[in-house]
């Protein structure tokens, strides 16, 4: 008997969707294969960084994490086509730090384009959402074996529509007890626009599955994603769901400053099911909320962007996965420092001539745990890129100042603050294209 998974569900939906009516956000940092072409081996990179903080990283740059002291990685990445509208993708990954060694592969996906659609499988990442931050899946965690069906290009039918759906692999076999090892994510979105100016957006996601628990038929899946049976330990259906829905709205250019080629401003609230006595399913209450909002200007040289992002407590935590919860290899798959904070975080990127960049990332972060002795973050971060001949160079700097720091490293737990603190991260990046 075949095994039931999310993955025969997944080729369902793609199935669906290439059946249905015709067609008529930037990290400063991502190490590796970002824009790399099809080559065996398009683009070595080597990252030498020195961390003050132990397991700090670089918000969404797809697990790139420090260790304390000086920090050697390397990527190599390459990629061809193995057959018509197709491309195989890689990336290898090499970690040093001290008597610390690790390597593997960072990437490797097989992605198939089917007219407007693309078919994704393999080890890859994916941010869905209306900012540069995520709530319910960014690129903050490494990547990891998915399969992904998504639009290309919009689908037009009164107005314009994408759909991005993926269902995710956990191969994390090291979660303590009593978490399930092994779970698996599934995120879809549904986003539509019936005019240039205005955006709507619905989510689903669950984090199913693992040691001990059901897989599903592709004919459950409705069951299981309307929710009706969250949070009930024993039912078959019971998971950890979330629910959310964004609207962006993209401003005239009357409204707009006259340098601005474009404007845009972007909400998101999401929930999940924690409460038992108010399980969300359609019609929908919404229950221990996060949210998410931000506005983003941009010039054509120059990228200005402020966002506001909230999470509640045991957001990313559920019974069946109470410890590490919503992570992958120890960071989380949504916001990037997990439950119960708050923050502000203001980006200005800058294109000059040359391909050379340059920007800066203000961050502000309060955890809301403990209130006599709240846990807050000021961090500045500067990162700029030059080319030069067949290498780009690319240096990073970044000042943290924590104040009562959570000594606790998971995203999804919050241990009593240890003492205030100053923290340098400071690396070069250096890239050779072949």
């Amino acid at each position: 008997m075949k095994r039931k998974t999310g993955c025969i569900a997944l080729i369902a939906l793609a199935a669906a969707l290439a059946a249905g009516p015709a067609a008529g956000a930037s990290t400063p940092w991502t190490g590796g294969e970002a824009g790399s072409e099809l080559k065996p081996l398009n683009s070595i990179t080597a990252d030498v960084f020195y961390a003050g903080e132990g397991l700090s990283f670089i918000p969404d740059a797809e697990g790139l994490q420090f260790r304390k002291g000086l920090n050697l990685i390397m990527f190599a990445d390459g990629g061809f086509a193995p057959w018509k509208n197709a491309e195989l993708r890689y990336t290898l990954r090499q970690d040093a730090n001290g008597r610390y060694a690790k390597g593997g592969l960072q990437k490797l996906y097989l992605k198939q384009y089917v007219g407007i659609f693309s078919i994704t499988l393999g080890k890859d990442s994916e941010s869905i959402g209306p900012g540069a931050q995520a709530l319910l899946l960014s690129n903050n965690a490494a990547p990891m074996p998915m399969l992904r069906v998504k639009t290309e290009r919009p689908l037009l039918w009164h107005g314009k529509w994408d759909i991005d759906v993926v269902n995710a692999w956990l191969d994390d076999p090291h979660r303590p007890p009593p978490d399930r090892k092994d779970p698996r994510v599934f995120v879809g979105r549904l986003g539509w626009a019936p005019s240039d100016l205005l955006t709507l957006g619905l989510t689903r996601g669950e984090e199913y599955g693992g040691a001990g628990r059901p897989d599903y038929w592709p004919w459950e899946f409705p069951e299981l994603l309307l929710g009706k049976h969250e949070n009930q330990p024993g039912n078959k259906y019971d998971a950890d769901g979330y629910l959310a829905y964004d609207v962006s709205l993209n401003l005239p250019a009357r409204l707009r400053p006259a340098a601005a080629r474009s404007l845009k401003v972007y909400y998101e609230r999401a929930c999940t099911d924690i409460n038992p006595s108010k399980q969300f399913y359609w019609p929908f209450e919404m229950t221990l909320n996060a949210y998410l909002g931000g506005v983003v200007m941009d010039t054509g040289r120059q990228t200005f962007r402020l966002e506001f992002l909230m999470t509640p407590r045991l957001f990313y935590v559920h019974h069946w996965y109470p410890v590490e919860g919503y992570t992958y290899g120890g960071m989380s798959m949504g916001a990037p420092y997990g439950t119960q904070y708050r923050s502000l975080v203001f980006t200005h990127d800058m294109r000059f001539s040359g391909g050379r960049t340059l920007g800066y990332r203000a961050t502000y972060l309060k955890q809301m745990a403990y209130p006599k002795a709240g846990m807050e973050r000021w961090a500045l971060a500067v990162y700029a890129s030059r080319p030069a001949g067949r290498f780009t160079l690319a240096p990073y700097a970044g000042l943290d100042y924590a104040v009562n720091q959570d000594p606790n490293p998971l995203p999804t737990v919050t241990a009593p603050g240890a003492g205030d603190h100053l923290y340098l991260t400071t690396g070069l990046s250096t890239t050779l294209k072949f």
